[in-house]
């Protein structure tokens, strides 16, 4: 929503698949004398993406931490199913320079930002398994999650930028 062309509000791309076609409508509480013109709304494509891997070979090249632009807060996320057993030490989500990194080493999640290693115990292999890894610039925590419950945190923590 636009004041002139000052952007007061922005409601970020809304997807809900309930209703196919799409349902657009604006709400006006307790505001009098307020004048709606020139609404306008789009309907891009809504693009899912999954990668799947065979196991053998396949990977992402992130490139590096730099090149990511990670200056604030972030969190990166995946889910992982290894085979039982093949838990030794196995590269989840990587940068190129490893500044960056998730990987499961002897059944515990590592996580990594610049010379920061956290780790958190709890993995299962040969199940579906949800791992986060957040940095929040505001407390400068490096956080691990298992499946939605924080495994551990760690204070004062900076985020890489590179150089």
């Amino acid at each position: 929503i636009y004041q002139g062309k000052t952007k007061v509000i922005d409601s970020g791309d809304i997807y809900d698949t309930e209703y196919p076609g799409g349902r657009l409508g604006v709400f006006c509480l307790s505001q009098e004398q307020t004048i709606w013109s020139q609404l306008a709304y789009t309907c891009g494509s809504r693009l899912d993406y999954a990668l799947r891997f065979d196991g053998v070979d396949d990977y992402v090249q992130l490139g590096t931490a730099s090149q990511l632009h990670l200056t604030s807060s972030f969190t990166v996320s995946l889910w992982v199913k290894v085979p039982p057993g093949n838990t030794d030490n196995l590269p989840a989500v990587c940068s190129h320079d490893n500044l960056l990194c998730i990987y499961i080493y002897r059944g515990n999640i590592k996580g990594k930002l610049g010379t920061r290693t956290i780790v958190g115990s709890g993995f299962s292999s040969g199940e579906w398994e949800h791992i986060a890894l957040t940095y929040s610039s505001l407390n400068s925590e490096l956080s691990l999650y298992l499946n939605g419950n924080r495994l551990t945190t760690a204070s004062g923590v900076t985020s890489y930028t590179g150089s």
